[in-house]
């Protein structure tokens, strides 16, 4: 993507997530990527403080854990391999394609005691404003440190829940009400604003959707993974029994082998074939080049949708569950009109498995172009209206 104007050398700081996690990476970019098409310059705030999100992945990096668990049971030696490969992919693509600020940020008192000269600040997109994740309003990803004459803007955060815990609610409040322009990733979000602080939110896309998929073919090797074609994608978080029959009846009904990105423990001891290494390009070309997907995955979603890739969704938590992260699924699926691709473990154990049309993709990148459009226009928008 070029820039579309000139801005005079002006610096966006952007708060994000970018750790350990495939969409959380290709979310950074695709945001850092967008912003820069506009003509700005960008940093991502290299705040990695420990919590929530975090959690998952600082404690897999800890060899003493790892190694402790191996010895105890060796169907784990390959989870521990496997993992060292992964974590250099990550940071190989963050080297590569993450543009970060000089300084890292352990905690958030570092990050406000810190002078900052970022013209404006941009933050989004992820769960980042998810209060169960960390126990609290996380301050940084409400931009609580920037002074309040400089702009603040927010695309497309999550806040991943249907409504926000009583506990946090006042937080919530304070910090919302100093963001110069507000969108989120979900109708429920949108809700969430507007109850809470009686401001009015933009819906946008995520900001994977906001490059095509030919943008994002770019990215990854013309080579095929090493793969006896044709497979079926496996991309799952939740560790739910009943994902391995419903794996083994889909794979009949398709007649291929099953591959399956390694994200749980479990994962490293089922039959199907694992690939080592997997980052965010790689992730890309896996589902890419996959005849069909099985996830439970945002992101998975949303890059079978880029890709044109038939796919059901797995719903990770009940409905019912307080917590449960379904709202973006929903939110996502609907606006696209595949919400009959996201299942209950009932409906995924019976359904007479469907591929999504061509005809049906059309009108699928159709709405997403026009959404696409309209999120950019967003963003292009909150920055000129500050002047920058």
């Amino acid at each position: 993507m070029s820039p579309s104007y000139k801005t005079k050398g002006k610096t966006i700081g952007l708060l994000t997530c970018f750790l350990d996690n495939c969409g959380a990476c290709l979310q950074a970019y695709a945001l850092q990527s967008v912003i820069q098409s506009l003509g700005y310059d960008v940093q991502i705030i290299k705040y990695t403080e420990p919590g929530g999100y975090y959690d998952t992945t600082l404690k897999n990096s800890s060899r003493l854990i790892d190694l402790l668990r191996c010895i105890k049971n060796p169907d784990f030696r390959n989870a521990y391999s496997s993992g060292k490969y992964r974590v250099t992919s990550f940071n190989k693509f963050r080297k590569k394609y993450l543009r970060f600020s000089a300084q890292e940020y352990k905690t958030y008192l570092q990050l406000q005691n810190s002078i900052h000269d970022c013209d404006a600040y941009v933050c989004g997109s992820d769960q980042i404003w998810n209060p169960t994740f960390y126990n609290r309003c996380n301050p940084a990803y409400y931009l609580a440190f920037v002074e309040d004459n400089i702009p603040k803007i927010a695309y497309a955060p999550s806040i991943g829940i249907d409504d926000i815990p009583e506990q946090y609610q006042e937080e919530f409040k304070r910090y919302i009400s100093r963001f110069d322009s507000l969108s989120t990733r979900e109708q429920t979000g949108v809700e969430i604003i507007e109850k809470y602080t009686k401001r009015e939110a933009t819906l946008v896309l995520d900001p994977t959707l906001l490059l095509s998929g030919e943008d994002w073919r770019r990215l990854i090797p013309s080579k095929k993974p090493k793969i006896r074609q044709p497979y079926l994608l496996c991309y799952l978080f939740a560790s739910h029994e009943y994902y391995d029959p419903v794996i083994d009846r889909l794979s009949k009904a398709l007649g291929c082998d099953v591959v399956i990105i390694p994200v749980i423990d479990r994962e490293y001891t089922v039959k199907h074939y694992k690939p080592v290494g997997v980052g965010p390009i790689e992730f890309v070309n896996l589902i890419r080049n996959a005849k069909f997907v099985l996830t439970d995955s945002f992101h998975g979603s949303i890059f079978s949708l880029l890709h044109y890739k038939s796919f059901y969704c797995l719903k990770r938590d009940s409905d019912a569950n307080g917590n449960s992260m379904n709202s973006r699924l929903y939110n996502l699926l609907n606006l696209v009109g595949l919400r009959e691709r996201l299942l209950t473990q009932e409906e995924a154990m019976t359904v007479n498995y469907s591929e999504i049309s061509i005809d049906d993709y059309r009108a699928i990148t159709g709405r997403i172009k026009e959404l696409r459009e309209r999120s950019i226009n967003y963003l292009k928008n909150a920055l000129r209206d500050q002047r920058l």
